[in-house]
């Protein structure tokens, strides 16, 4: 009887350890899909970013230019 009630506990406990750390790496993976979303969004920011301020850069450069030029 002792030996089947621990068992019975045993795997009992086995299981919930199991579904808490199922659902552990069940919240870490969607806080990394979360991470990574977030870092690719603040990458494509810095992206347009950068390309917003080349065309800056290019802007005044062809109006110096022409102001040079006249």
């Amino acid at each position: 009887m002792m030996k089947t009630l621990f068992f019975c506990s045993y795997y009992f406990f086995e299981e919930v350890i199991m579904s808490e750390q199922d659902e552990f790496y069940r919240r870490k993976n969607e806080q990394d899909k979360a991470n990574r979303r977030a870092y690719e969004e603040q990458e494509a920011r810095n992206e347009a970013r950068e390309k917003a301020e080349e065309e800056r850069k290019r802007k005044i450069e062809k109006e110096e230019s022409r102001s040079y030029g006249l």
